[in-house]
C-alpha cells in the first residue's frame, strides 16, 4: 500500500484483517501525527477536516451513491474496533451545512424532503442565530454524517497495524513498473537501502 493517509491506512487494515500479508510505503511514517509546521508538511489527512457526507451527498443512485451508504454503515464499527487502540476517538454525529444562496437552499429542502427517514431537516436561520448569525438562507442538518478527528483517526490505524504486524516502511516510492512475470515493481528513492521492491498480483 503506497500511502498512509487515512484511506492507505485503512485499506491496508482491512486487507490484513482478511488474512493477507500487507506493507504500507509513506515517508511520513517516521514523523508524528500532528498538524505543527506548514500546511504544505501536511498530509491530506492531517490536513482534513475528517468530515463524514454519505446522507447529504446530492445523487440518489449509482455506484458513488452506494458506497457513500454503505461507508456511513460501516463507520461505527471501524470506530468502536479502533477505540481499543484510541479510547477518545469518536464518531461525532450531526452535520450542518448553511446555504449560501436561495438556489442552494431550494435543493437543500428538495434534498431533505427526499430523505427525511435519513435524518436529514432543514434548519431556519432564526434556529443558527446563535451558532451561525450571518446565515440568511437556512440550512441543512443531517443527524447521521458527521466528523472523526483524523489525527486519532491515524494513530489508531497506525497501532493496530502494529499489533497485525504490518510492515511500515518509511520511504517514498517514485515510480510503478510493470512487469510480466511477478505482477508489480516499486521504485523507491535512490537514499533507501535498496534498488526495488516487487509485488506479486497472484492471490
Amino acid at each position: 500500500m503506497i500511502g498512509a493517509g487515512a484511506i492507505g491506512l485503512g485499506t491496508a487494515w482491512h486487507l490484513a484483517q482478511q488474512g493477507h500479508d500487507v506493507s504500507v510505503y509513506d515517508p511520513r511514517l517516521n514523523q508524528s501525527v500532528d498538524r505543527e509546521g506548514s500546511a504544505n508538511d501536511l498530509s491530506g489527512t492531517s490536513a482534513s477536516l475528517g468530515v463524514l457526507m454519505g446522507h447529504v451527498f446530492r445523487r440518489s443512485s449509482g455506484r458513488g451513491w452506494r458506497l457513500r451508504r454503505r461507508s456511513m454503515e460501516l463507520w461505527p464499527q471501524w470506530i468502536e474496533t479502533l477505540q481499543a487502540h484510541q479510547p477518545d476517538l469518536r464518531l461525532h454525529s450531526g452535520l450542518l451545512q448553511i446555504a449560501e444562496d436561495e438556489q442552494a437552499a431550494k435543493r437543500m429542502e428538495a434534498l431533505a424532503a427526499q430523505r427525511v427517514d435519513l435524518g436529514l431537516q432543514m434548519v431556519t436561520n432564526a434556529d443558527l442565530a446563535t451558532v451561525w448569525p450571518t446565515a440568511r438562507h437556512g440550512g441543512l442538518h443531517s443527524r447521521h454524517d458527521g466528523r472523526v478527528d483524523p489525527l486519532l483517526l491515524q494513530l489508531a490505524l497506525r497501532q493496530a497495524l502494529a499489533e497485525q504486524s504490518v510492515e511500515l516502511n518509511a520511504t517514498a516510492v517514485i515510480r510503478l513498473d510493470a512487469t510480466t512475470t511477478t505482477g508489480m515493481c516499486i521504485a523507491p528513492m535512490e537514499t533507501a537501502p535498496f534498488t526495488s521492491l516487487w509485488f506479486s498480483a497472484r492471490p
